[in-house]
């Protein structure tokens, strides 16, 4: 005899998908006003990379970075420290110069926003070496 598991299907009302809708529909708009409007918060909320996100939020924020828009965002004070824990490795084991050039690469890397969104959820070295351009020199350290 075989018994099955019921399936609990979610069905959600013609308003909830209006809603639904609207919400993503505005949300790029909310992100530029927020941006432009709360410049010290929006600047604090993601370089926190522990802060909680709303996932479409957080989708068009990494957007943002893709276009260079965040003046005010370095990559190489937010995301290239995350990404020498994600390694583990620490600053003392490189010399000054070397440090000053990974984060010029950093700066100029074309993969800001995967990167940011690779860190915020904890992704681990593995990941990261498919786009970081550092990956090799912070790899050489860790051996």
């Amino acid at each position: 005899m075989s018994t099955s598991t019921p399936h609990i299907i979610e069905h959600r009302t013609w308003l909830d998908r209006l809603i639904g809708r609207f919400y993503r529909a505005n949300m790029g708009r909310t992100v530029s006003q927020f941006r432009v409007e709360a410049h010290t918060q929006y600047q604090s909320m993601i370089t926190d990379l522990d802060v909680r996100l709303d996932p479409t939020f957080e989708t068009l924020v990494a957007d943002t970075l893709k276009r260079r828009e965040l003046v005010d965002f370095r990559p190489s004070h937010v995301l290239f420290p995350r990404m020498m824990r994600q390694f583990e490795v620490t600053k003392s084991k490189f010399l000054n110069q070397e440090l000053k050039t990974m984060s010029k690469q950093c700066d100029q890397c074309d993969h800001i926003s995967q990167c940011w969104q690779a860190l915020r959820r904890d992704a681990d070295a593995s990941e990261c070496r498919a786009f970081c351009p550092n990956a090799e020199a912070l790899i050489a350290k860790t051996q």
